[in-house]
């Protein structure tokens, strides 16, 4: 815990590197990408801690390949990971989905103005430029590369992003849920959903995966559920065929997004979770 309560600290600055880009969503792909960061970057960002707080030698062997602490930094995480989260990550992974569906649901009925402006109520949009509220002033130029929205269940009150400015330019946001999830029953099996018993658990994923999104190609549905791409092209070919999902061609190549019914039926979906966990 202390290696990682020093370098991710509940206030201030956390280096960058803790929090890696990756192409899929799971544990393991961001550790391997932590694992591979380059030392000069390592080195940037613990400098940059080094201003704000003390740090023991240990903090500064991070970014020396001749060392292990890299190594062990990421074990520290897996072994963090297995006590302390993994107990209860389906039902975390379960009201990140819900916050998903109701972005998407926001965006198709709305549009992205009114998705961020649901996100962030004091969002102000003046001159093409998103003002938020955020601990300190800090602004992010995306020079034509977008803005990546990532939901955090435990990102508090205000969103989050990362410091140096050549990074990819994200904006992490709370997701709401009730207090009370932090229970005995969170830690259950939990039974399976209502949309996996309708079309089967690895379209139900798809379905709220295409969802999350605006667009999604083939290839990127096959990776974010982990499954080859025929599987997945014949997937969304059900899901297309069920009037769940549209499905247009365009230079990205075949992009597939909800349609009303598919999005109607992820919203019911999200209903039904939530009468059960009141009911629980």
């Amino acid at each position: 815990m202390k290696m990682l309560t020093t370098l991710a600290r509940p206030t201030g600055y956390s280096p960058d590197f803790l929090t890696p880009p990756t192409t899929t969503p799971d544990l393991h792909s961001a550790l391997d990408a932590l694992a591979h960061t380059d030392p000069v970057e390592i080195r940037a960002d613990i400098d940059r801690l080094a201003t704000e707080a003390a740090l023991p030698p240990w903090a500064h062997a991070i970014s020396d390949e001749n060392s292990n602490v890299l190594e062990l930094l990421v074990d520290n995480i897996l072994q963090y990971y297995s006590v302390a989260l993994q107990p209860y990550w389906p039902v975390i992974r379960t009201q990140v989905q819900a916050s998903w569906m109701q972005v998407a649901e926001t965006i198709l009925l709305g549009g992205t103005e009114k998705a961020i402006g649901s996100l962030f109520p004091d969002s102000l949009w003046r001159d093409q430029i998103l003002h938020v509220s955020y601990p300190e002033e800090h602004e992010i130029g995306l020079d034509g590369r977008g803005l990546i929205l990532i939901p955090s269940f435990f990102c508090w009150r205000t969103p989050i992003t990362l410091a140096n400015p050549r990074s990819t330019p994200v904006l992490v946001y709370p997701v709401a849920h009730d207090p009370s999830w932090l229970s005995t029953g969170a830690r259950q099996p939990m039974t399976p959903s209502y949309l996996e018993k309708l079309i089967g658990r690895t379209r139900a994923i798809i379905l709220s995966t295409i969802g999350a999104h605006a667009g999604m190609n083939t290839t990127e549905v096959a990776a974010a559920v982990y499954t080859s791409l025929a599987s997945a092209s014949q997937h969304t070919t059900v899901l297309r065929e069920a009037g769940l999902i549209t499905t247009a061609r365009e230079p990205a190549g075949a992009i597939h997004r909800l349609t009303r019914l598919g999005a109607s039926l992820l919203t019911e979906e999200k209903a039904r979770f939530q009468q059960d966990a009141r009911t629980a």
